[in-house]
């Protein structure tokens, strides 16, 4: 064979492994996401990702953030990767503003039609107003409505009915099948559930969890639990049988203990300290949300320390927030999709948030079933290795 023939084996083939980048929301440190790996792993291997904490959580922040999440992506864009964009709530804002710095730095690849074909935009709850009926202020005024009904259902309310159904998340019954707990709860909350009334959009099962965290439970608050699903299951299959409104109403009232029964009395509600209910020493909730019993290594993160940091990092939110109550995600969106980019939107069953699929006619969507707007990282396995599969 001659020289001119010889097969050049030094020229590998182009990388087509898919990989995966998400923008994780609100409070979203290094240390409370880091569960996130494990379903991110189990889709597109080891190091065919990259998990980004959120601006609006207390790590501190790189001079050069968005120019680097947009080079990132621009290089894979080009490569002809298949390409995930995961993208929860705030997550949302932060990915448009790194393509807005990928379209100032590379134009031509917003010009390469080639260069959309292998995008695939997953978007969680996303931040902002895509809604084109809404005008002015009004539009403003819904989305922090909602935004201010989930800070007080998540923090000030512990017993509230967004709370009842996150503990069953944290700490899912232990007598009950996984797929029994979630047809319960959408019968004792139909109101609540964006799978009740749509049977046309798909139902991601909420898979029996892989992380245990009853073993990190006290006794007496684990004995407390188990007595309280005992209750709720006896009471509910009489329910069942006898539909009578008034017991869905007291059932709904059990299980509203297990949320504040997992974290003592806070002087930010006194009322608690009169309240005769159990409560735990330990605040629960806030350990597992914040990292504390993950398997996944702990990463030490530099955090903000001062004045100085802190200012301009509240200096580089403005665009941000700027883009949130625009409406220019909604261009974003529509621009990306005619190049050819795909969208899926996947909603929580119990978000307060109102889902936004039907901006985008050619979007998919899909309910996480049993999943509330904050409770995207506890059990990341239960949803997510199904969720974040590659197209």
């Amino acid at each position: 064979m001659s020289e001119e023939l010889q097969p050049n084996i030094e020229t590998p083939l182009p990388d087509r492994t898919p990989y995966a980048i998400a923008f994780m929301g609100n409070t979203g440190a290094h240390h409370r996401i880091r569960s996130m790996k494990g379903p991110l792993e189990e889709n597109f291997g080891k190091g065919n990702y990259t998990l980004h904490n959120s601006y609006l959580s207390l790590d501190a922040k790189e001079p050069a953030r968005y120019e680097d999440m947009a080079r990132d992506i621009g290089d894979l864009m080009a490569s002809g990767r298949p390409l995930t964009i995961y993208a929860y709530s705030f997550g949302s804002v932060e990915f448009n503003h790194a393509m807005e710095k990928l379209k100032t730095t590379r134009p031509e690849l917003f010009e390469d039609p080639d260069a959309f074909r292998n995008l695939t935009i997953k978007l969680v709850d996303p931040a902002g107003l895509f809604d084109p009926q809404w005008h002015g202020s009004w539009t403003v005024a819904r989305y922090l409505k909602q935004t201010a009904e989930l800070g007080s259902l998540a923090l000030l309310r512990p017993g509230s009915w967004h709370e009842a159904i996150d503990s069953m998340i944290l700490f899912p019954p232990r007598n009950m099948p996984t797929e029994d707990v979630s047809a319960m709860l959408r019968e004792l909350y139909p109101e609540y559930s964006h799978a009740v009334g749509q049977p046309s959009v798909p139902v991601i099962p909420f898979k029996k969890p892989e992380r245990d965290y009853w073993e990190k439970l006290d006794d007496t608050t684990r004995d407390y639990f188990d007595e309280i699903d005992r209750q709720v299951a006896s009471l509910f299959s009489v329910f069942k049988e006898g539909n009578v409104k008034k017991n869905k109403k007291f059932i709904r009232s059990i299980i509203s203990k297990r949320p504040r029964a997992l974290q003592p009395p806070s002087k930010k509600r006194p009322w608690e300290f009169i309240d005769t209910q159990y409560r735990a020493d330990t605040n629960y909730r806030e350990a597992v949300y914040s990292g504390e019993y993950y398997e996944e290594p702990l990463i030490e993160a530099p955090q903000l320390k001062s004045v100085k940091q802190a200012a301009q990092a509240a200096l580089g939110l403005l665009p941000l927030l700027k883009e949130t109550f625009s409406g220019v995600q909604l261009e974003w969106y529509e621009d990306l999709a005619r190049k050819g980019a795909q969208f899926e939107f996947l909603t929580p069953e119990y978000s307060v948030f109102t889902p936004v699929s039907h901006v985008l006619p050619d979007a998919t969507q899909r309910i996480m079933e049993r999943l509330t707007h904050a409770s995207q990282t506890p059990q990341p396995e239960s949803i997510y290795n199904e969720a974040l599969k590659p197209e």
